[in-house]
């Protein structure tokens, strides 16, 4: 079926019921109703024709309408907030309380305390050098150790009553002196135990020749005015 916009545009015969003039009309505009050419008189057209000519007119007022409702609605879920879930509550978790274990209770038996003196040797080389280490009564028994200054090998272990002193000999070479103090023996294992104190000398002591000498040291352990000798205390396991 051709539309009647397509048959106006290629012409058409449209009757004018004032003057009964016949009046062709071709592609005229849809937005305008035609008129007779005789008396001037609007042509009667059909229903169809009116409504698109409405809706032609009508067209730029409909695109205006619906630019603005689209930028209303574009402004209203702008503004809108996202809306929130509220947050569960946080349940706080049991809590644990860690008791700390006493330290269990020093059962090692006491050993006979070992006769001033009495040393462990772990060198192969010849002893010339002297060395003496003295000690003042009341400040307890020394378990004295001897290591080589650069690599920690143990040298000379010997144990010094407390009020009493040791004269030895130790070979050549740069030392460290360590030493653990304490009232009661336990053995090489434990030592004095838990009341064991153990201390490093900070100096280090070269024994060397020196042309015909051979120098030597004296190391006093207790406090004293003027003293050259500052010692650290030094954990068990750096003993």
């Amino acid at each position: 079926m051709v539309l009647l916009t397509e048959r106006l545009k290629q012409g058409g015969i449209l009757t004018c019921k004032e003057c009964g003039s016949k009046n062709r009309v071709a592609s005229h505009s849809r937005k305008r109703r035609p008129i007779c050419g005789n008396c001037k008189a609007a042509l009667t057209e059909s229903v169809l024709i009116v409504a698109k000519r409405v809706a032609l007119r009508l067209k730029p007022v409909w695109i205006g309408i619906s630019v603005v409702v689209g930028v209303i609605v574009l402004i209203v879920l702008a503004n809108q907030r996202p809306t929130r879930v509220p947050a569960l509550p946080q349940i706080p978790s049991p809590r644990v309380e860690t008791r700390s274990r006493p330290p269990p209770d020093f059962v090692q038996p006491l050993q006979p305390l070992p006769f001033n003196g009495s040393k462990s040797t772990y060198y192969r080389a010849e002893a010339v050098a002297p060395l003496t280490i003295s000690t003042r009564q009341g400040t307890g028994h020394y378990f004295v150790k001897i290591v080589d200054w650069a690599t920690d090998a143990p040298v000379m272990t010997v144990f010094v009553r407390s009020g009493q002193s040791v004269s030895t000999k130790v070979p050549l070479g740069s030392y460290k002196i360590k030493y653990a103090a304490g009232s009661q023996w336990y053995g090489k294992t434990y030592l004095f135990g838990p009341e064991t104190s153990y201390s490093m000398a900070d100096k280090q002591f070269d024994f060397a020749e020196i042309g015909n000498q051979v120098s030597g040291f004296t190391v006093e352990l207790f406090l004293q005015p003027n003293g050259n000798l500052r010692t650290k205390r030094i954990r068990p396991k750096d003993f």
